[in-house]
C-alpha cells in the first residue's frame, strides 16, 4: 500500500487532478499472486463513491483502467494519466474469477478545492 499512496502522490500535475479522485471513497490495495502484481484490489468501498455507483464491490480487483495495465504502480500512474474529468473510464476487473469492464465515471469535481 505504501507502493501505491507514495506513486499517487508522484502523479504529473496534468494527471493527479482526476486520478485520486476516482478511487475516494475506497482504500486500494496491490493485488499480487506468486510474487507478482496482478493489479489493485479494492476494500471498504464507501456506497456514495463512484466506484459503488458504477456497481464495483469490496474485493474486486482492477487489472486496467482504459486498456492500460495495472501490474506495478508506475502503470497505474499511466492509467489514470489517460482518464478525464466527467468522462467514464473503463475499468477491468477480476470479479470472483471472472473478468468484468464497468465504466467508472471520473468526478467534475476532481482536483477543486
Amino acid at each position: 500500500m505504501l507502493l501505491v499512496v507514495m506513486a499517487l502522490s508522484r502523479l504529473p500535475a496534468h494527471a493527479s487532478q482526476p486520478a485520486p479522485e476516482i478511487f475516494k471513497g475506497a482504500r486500494v490495495v496491490p493485488a499480487f499472486k506468486e510474487g507478482v502484481c496482478q493489479g489493485f484490489k479494492l476494500l471498504a468501498i464507501e456506497r456514495s463513491s463512484e466506484l459503488a455507483k458504477a456497481g464495483l464491490e469490496n474485493g474486486d480487483v482492477v487489472h486496467a483502467i482504459n486498456g492500460n495495465s495495472l501490474d506495478s504502480p508506475e502503470h497505474l500512474l499511466k492509467a489514470l494519466a489517460t482518464t478525464s474529468k466527467g468522462e467514464p473510464a473503463d475499468f477491468e476487473i477480476v470479479r470472483r474469477g471472472s473478468v468484468l469492464h464497468v465504466k467508472v465515471r471520473v468526478p467534475e469535481t476532481a482536483g477543486q478545492p
